[in-house]
């Protein structure tokens, strides 16, 4: 008897999740603290700094290819746009529904081992890596990453809606050689949306780190930029959010997926 919004994320949730209950990730999480408690009692430090470069490097593969590899949304629920649209909400609550589930399963990954690094991080590897140094990297991070998540998943989500022979589920969509070009500029039109997209977020940051960085020093300040970038990424997320939603309720599965 709950929201029906609700209800439509947590279904999501539980598919991109594919047994990822609560439980599990309260589970990883206690592990990852107990794991970086334990490296960080352990004298040798190479063991930290190696454990720091993988969770790095996984870090930035969940940013650049997560939102790649999470395809829970349109572009696998292509084939059932009717039986979405005829659920009783918005095209933008339904658009919501589809992008918030894998972002929310990408974010936590993302937080785990970001957790990892920042604690494993040994402070003889970068001069000045106070505990507060730490913090603040960790606060901004984790409120970034979420909001790069959501643009970064909205970008194939709208080409799916605009271009959907290229997406064709099952095995009736393209195969071949021949996709590899439609592929190539699918990347290409998602690095340019991703550059216009972050354009303003870094000007509106960059300027606030200068005016700031007078006042109240280089690491506040730059805490302050990253929270000012979350948040203006998070306004073009929700304007691209709109902006899915129109699409949904314009598109035609008649003549778009029988063409």
């Amino acid at each position: 008897h709950g929201s029906p919004f609700v209800a439509f994320v947590w279904k999501n949730l539980i598919s991109v999740g594919q047994g990822f209950s609560p439980r599990i990730w309260l589970t990883l999480a206690i592990s990852a603290i107990c794991i970086c408690a334990a490296f960080g009692q352990s004298a040798n430090a190479g063991w930290g700094l190696m454990v720091t470069i993988i969770a790095g490097m996984l870090l930035a593969w969940t940013l650049l290819l997560g939102p790649q590899f999470m395809r829970q949304d349109f572009r696998q629920d292509l084939a059932q746009v009717d039986l979405l649209k005829s659920f009783p909400l918005p095209g933008w609550q339904i658009a919501l529904g589809e992008v918030l589930a894998p972002a929310l399963v990408l974010a936590g990954v993302q937080w785990i081992l970001l957790l990892l690094a920042l604690c494993l991080l040994p402070s003889n590897v970068i001069h000045g890596l106070t505990l507060w140094t730490r913090a603040s990297i960790g606060l901004s991070l984790a409120v970034l990453l979420p909001a790069l998540d959501l643009l970064l998943l909205q970008i194939p989500n709208a080409a799916v809606l605009l271009f959907p022979a290229w997406f064709q589920p099952g095995k009736s969509g393209p195969q071949g050689i021949e996709v590899s070009g439609q592929r190539i500029i699918l990347m290409i039109g998602s690095l340019s949306a991703l550059l216009v997209g972050l354009l303003p977020a870094g000007a509106v940051s960059a300027g606030i780190f200068f005016l700031s960085s007078l006042a109240i020093g280089t690491l506040a300040s730059a805490a302050l930029a990253a929270f000012a970038a979350a948040g203006v990424i998070t306004v073009e997320a929700a304007a691209g959010i709109m902006l899915l939603g129109r699409l949904l309720e314009r598109f035609d599965s008649s003549a778009e997926l029988n063409a």
